[in-house]
């Protein structure tokens, strides 16, 4: 299940880095890298929620998790 949820994130996140890569390349002046590295995380969790695949993975793996803290 591991591999699943890598093999989908790092499609997802293949094109938004390549978009990524372009927008710094096309920057002039300075870059406040620490702020930009800071939203990142949230950036990209945000595209992996909104992608009904991984949300109805993550569903099944809560239902799952919670059905086995209860046992």
């Amino acid at each position: 299940m591991n591999d699943i949820v890598r093999e989908k994130a790092a499609y997802i996140l293949k094109e938004e880095r390549s978009r990524v890569q372009k927008r710094f390349s096309n920057n002039r002046g300075f870059l406040d890298v620490t702020k930009y590295d800071k939203s990142i995380p949230d950036h990209f969790k945000k595209i992996i929620e909104e992608d009904n695949t991984i949300k109805s993975l993550l569903r099944r793996i809560d239902v799952i998790a919670r059905y086995e803290q209860n046992k």
